[in-house]
């Protein structure tokens, strides 16, 4: 299953539907973008990572995660909006939305120490669970 690194079915299902009440996933960031700020990053952008442990006690401290989300097929629709609006270069800045947001956990990462390299994982499932 694609949440179980949030601790399998079960769960790693009520974990992943924390994420998404707390808007930390990827669709968060994106609908988030849209209404702040189109076409630069928001300044938040390291929030919407989760540090795993804090969800599984069985995983590394070292891992974090950026949770998928069913509205990610919104956000789609969204991005491609993005792309046709009046303004120079709209489609090339709608197309930043991702590597913004994956450049800023890296520029983190690159401050932390040798000894305690951080790993990133993106789920970009549109299936499993949501209430």
């Amino acid at each position: 299953m694609w949440f179980d690194v949030l601790g399998g079915d079960g769960p790693g299902e009520e974990r992943l539907n924390i994420c998404f009440e707390n808007a930390k996933t990827i669709a968060s960031y994106i609908k988030s973008r849209y209404d702040r700020s189109r076409f630069g990053k928001i300044g938040n952008e390291i929030g919407y990572f989760v540090k795993v442990k804090d969800y599984n006690a069985n995983i590394s401290e070292n891992l974090y995660l950026l949770p998928g989300d069913l509205d990610l097929d919104i956000c789609s629709s969204i991005i491609d909006h993005i792309a046709m609006a009046p303004e120079r270069k709209a489609r090339e800045k709608s197309r930043t939305f991702l590597s913004d947001i994956i450049g800023v956990f890296g520029e983190v990462s690159s401050l932390r120490t040798l000894q305690s390299p951080k790993l990133l994982a993106i789920f970009w499932s549109t299936v499993g669970p949501r209430n």
